[in-house]
């Protein structure tokens, strides 16, 4: 009897700590938002094509999604990820910059970010603007319902892109395109 309690009350202690984590689970889809930033979505871009034939050919997750916002010559955005219910953002997060840190340097330096109203685990960086032509940063981020990857590069060398924009806009696109489950 007493052990039975003490499993009953440690079950509830747990749901309890993890209660945020749970009510997480599938809260949010992925929706392709029709413009970002003033950026209409590219519907033909090659990253877009490339995800859908990847998903018909079972080379990636049937939940992935992919788009593309603007022009090289005008400044870009990306973001590509999948759904999944995730118990522990934090953990895939954490796992996903050490996968991308191998190849991408700016994934490898990337610190924790405030993820927004949306929850969940997210990380940004910054290209240092000695290393490339156009200033661009990348987010990654997890939550109960996908893991993403946002990407932004400025037009030209002469724009600006701090961290904090970046990870501003990160935070905005997850508000259009995650939408209610």
């Amino acid at each position: 009897m007493i052990a039975a309690g003490a499993a009953v009350l440690v079950v509830a202690g747990t749901g309890y700590a993890f209660a945020d984590n749970i009510a997480g689970l599938g809260a949010y889809r992925y929706v392709t938002p029709r413009e970002f930033e003033g950026l209409p979505v590219e519907a033909d871009s090659p990253l877009t094509k490339r995800i859908q034939q990847e998903v018909a050919s079972g080379a990636a997750d049937p939940k992935a999604f992919g788009a593309s916002y603007g022009s090289p010559s005008s400044g870009y955005v990306m973001v590509m990820g999948y759904q999944r219910h995730d118990f522990w953002p934090s953990s895939s997060l954490a796992d996903a910059l050490r996968r991308g840190g191998a190849t991408n340097d700016v994934i490898l330096h990337a610190h924790r970010a405030d993820p927004g109203a949306r929850g969940g685990a997210m990380a940004c960086g910054i290209d240092p603007p000695s290393l490339v032509a156009q200033p661009s940063g990348i987010c990654l981020w997890a939550d109960g319902s996908m893991q993403a990857m946002f990407s932004e590069v400025r037009g030209s060398s002469s724009d600006t892109l701090t961290l904090d924009q970046v990870e501003a806009d990160a935070r905005a696109f997850r508000l259009l395109a995650e939408q209610p489950g």
